[in-house]
């Protein structure tokens, strides 16, 4: 699926307004009518800072080249996220774990 520069350009805008609606403010004050805010600014992860700021970039350069978003997958990254998380929780806190080496060693 293709989408047109339009499109695109209107996703950008919609994904941008997402985050911002994401991290609002609490706003009015206290002991009166407020509107309360969701999140703070802290809280937006990479995944949606990447979706909001580069993936219509991405489509962009794609549509150029026609071709599509499928191309891309992140399975290899979650795939070393998910060793990683389990080679640091299979260790024990003490430093011990199995074979007498530290879980965060082994990361390292």
């Amino acid at each position: 699926m293709y989408l047109s520069e339009e499109e695109i350009n209107q996703f950008e805008i919609d994904a941008q307004n997402w985050i911002r609606t994401f991290y609002c403010p609490t706003q009015g004050y206290m002991n009166s009518s407020q509107i309360l805010g969701l999140y703070r600014k802290e809280d937006v992860t990479p995944y949606m800072h990447v979706f909001a700021k580069h993936v219509p970039q991405f489509l962009h350069q794609l549509k150029k080249k026609d071709l599509s978003l499928q191309v891309f997958s992140t399975s290899s990254i979650e795939k070393k996220n998910h060793k990683q998380v389990r080679l640091f929780f299979g260790g024990t806190t003490m430093g011990g774990g199995i074979d007498g080496e530290s879980a965060v060693y082994k990361i390292i």
